[in-house]
């Protein structure tokens, strides 16, 4: 459990679960700072401050949706949108764990074709009806 004793309002000041797999990650990397006081912020700036989002979304968000742009450019993709900030992967993360687990479309399509019934003999597609077909479909993509 992560607590949270300083804020800006007091809403913020809680307690916030975590899992065991972020729990095991910080204690390794506190371990990493051990001559940190415990009233230090945990991801301090060179200086020793604490972190704003300004800078973040400056140096290290900007940054990376520039690259992911330019590989997205070259597959012929939609730019990501610019308004990315750190407040928006929070916000995704949140809606993330709050859903409960979808599978993709690839996996229903994947699970559709495994518990579809095969065609009695007399509707089966002969081989090379089926690779014409598939043929037909790669050439109209």
């Amino acid at each position: 459990m992560i607590h949270v004793r300083d804020a800006k309002t007091e809403a913020g000041v809680r307690q916030v679960n975590m899992t065991p797999w972020l729990h095991d990650e910080l204690l390794a990397y506190r371990a990493t700072r051990a001559d940190a006081e415990l009233d230090e912020p945990a991801f301090p700036t060179r200086t020793g401050a604490r972190r704003d989002q300004r800078p973040i979304n400056r140096k290290a968000i900007a940054p990376a949706v520039r690259a992911a742009n330019a590989i997205r450019a070259e597959r012929r993709q939609l730019p990501i949108p610019g308004s990315i900030t750190a407040h928006t992967f929070r916000r995704t993360f949140i809606t993330l764990i709050s859903k409960p687990a979808r599978r993709s479309h690839t996996s229903r399509r994947r699970s559709a074709t495994r518990t579809r019934r095969p065609r009695s003999s007399s509707t089966r597609r002969s081989s090379s009806d089926a690779t014409a077909a598939a043929t037909a479909r790669r050439s109209t993509h």
